[in-house]
């Protein structure tokens, strides 16, 4: 179990490195969304079980994070339409898990069109495709803390809403250059880059316990509500990842073998990453 939520965490991390993917719908697509919720706002009454849960989550999205900085971004600009294509395929394995948690009603499909058109509306408002920069190399003054302090509670606060990508967050307040900058030196030892991600990190653990609550309350009470809107930001997710995927590709160089040969990699891509996700959900 352990070893499964540490594979599981691990893709949730590669999901926060990379723009336009939510970690929070790859938490909902591996099974842990809302046992996530109910462990942080456990922490107090139930502390070593919460922690016994979700140390094994934290350890999988920090290996996750570090390994996709420098590898899977490598991966993703070596060979973006077969990544992308995998991504799809695991944000489509959980649809069918969503399909069972929630009853037919056809008046909540008003739900998961908002929550499609209104993320794909926020994605293009927030310039993913603008070039960010790095805002900050050290922590210089008080103020350098708050910076990045606040740059973690707001990217964790709105990121635990499924569908919303943080580094998305980070770069509508142009800070995602910084924190994988920092990640990035930070795995070479570098002191000024380990200093400058703890007032980070402290904002980012107090965002998520904020809003974990307010989650949990809405998933209590209005649970059809919620989960027709995951639908519509899965779909959003499914959307932007092809999308981005397609852009990456010159298919004019290609010619009809390559075509035929990159079709029947995407399929195989799309099959792993749907059976992935799956497997992930399967019980154990």
């Amino acid at each position: 179990m352990a070893i499964m939520n540490i594979i599981k965490g691990a893709l949730i991390g590669i999901a926060l490195v990379i723009p336009g993917l939510s970690a929070s719908i790859f938490a909902v697509a591996v099974g842990l969304y809302e046992k996530i919720l109910d462990a942080v706002n456990n922490l107090r009454s139930d502390k070593k079980g919460s922690f016994k849960f979700l140390l094994p989550i934290v350890i999988g999205v920090m290996v996750g994070v570090l390994v996709s900085t420098e590898l899977i971004l490598w991966v993703i600009e070596r060979f973006p339409l077969q990544s992308y294509i995998l991504f799809t395929g695991l944000v489509l394995g959980s649809v069918p898990m969503i399909i069972k948690k929630i009853k037919f009603k056809p008046l909540y499909l008003i739900f998961t069109v908002v929550a499609f058109f209104g993320m794909i509306y926020m994605i293009r408002a927030s310039g993913v495709d603008d070039e960010s920069y790095v805002y900050l190399e050290r922590i210089s003054s008080i103020r350098d803390v708050g910076t990045m302090f606040f740059s973690g509670l707001f990217a964790a606060s709105l990121m635990a809403t499924p569908g919303v990508s943080g580094s998305v967050m980070l770069m509508i307040i142009n800070q995602y250059e910084t924190v994988y900058n920092a990640v990035s030196n930070a795995m070479r030892f570098s002191l000024d880059s380990i200093i400058l991600l703890i007032p980070f990190t402290l904002g980012a653990i107090l965002g998520v316990i904020a809003i974990a609550r307010v989650l949990a309350w809405l998933l209590k009470r209005f649970a059809d509500a919620v989960y027709y809107s995951v639908l519509g930001l899965l779909g959003s997710a499914v959307f932007i990842l092809l999308q981005t995927g397609f852009e990456e590709v010159d298919f004019d160089g290609l010619t009809g073998a390559g075509t035929v040969s990159l079709v029947l990699i995407c399929i195989v891509c799309l099959v792993i990453g749907f059976l992935s996700t799956v497997f992930f959900n399967a019980k154990e």
